[in-house]
């Protein structure tokens, strides 16, 4: 079995780098684009510890809301408290600070009108520079909404 020589191709002059373009992009441009990748997920991988859980009634009359904090695998409870809230107040009901996060950790809080155990909210919270507080704000029927801020990367 002979082998044919395969056909020949002009060559054309690639331009003189000290490394490879990536995706057709000079590396100047590849540097800078990867640069700015890392730094839009660095406040996700930042730690940042102070977060407050606050409660916040809009009703009219006072309620008590229980308030759970656990770690990520809810195998170790870090804060469970019942707060009686007055209408238009709002209470900081915990800090994950005061749980001494190793780094950045997930949280899970969960809250409950105690009085009647109807309203209910489940939110997960990390302790990352991306994350802010968490608002827990008591409604109409006693529906709680767990509301999120996040920081700009």
């Amino acid at each position: 079995m002979s082998r044919r020589p395969l056909p020949s191709t002009p060559s054309s002059a690639l331009p003189a780098t000290d490394s490879p373009t990536v995706d057709g992009r000079d590396d100047a441009n590849a540097n800078a684009n990867a640069t700015a990748d890392a730094d839009a997920d660095a406040p996700m991988r930042t730690p940042e510890p102070h977060h407050a859980v606050v409660v916040e009634n809009d009703t009219a009359e006072t309620r008590a809301v229980t308030v759970t904090v656990t770690r990520s695998d809810r195998s170790d409870v870090v804060s469970h408290d019942t707060h009686r809230v007055a209408p238009g107040v709002s209470v900081d009901a915990y800090d994950l600070a005061d749980a001494d996060p190793d780094g950045v950790e997930t949280f899970h809080v969960t809250a409950e009108c105690a009085e009647y155990g109807t309203g209910t909210a489940t939110a997960r919270l990390r302790t990352n520079a991306a994350t802010g507080d968490l608002r827990l704000v008591v409604g109409a029927d006693d529906a709680i909404d767990a509301v999120h801020t996040l920081h700009d990367a």
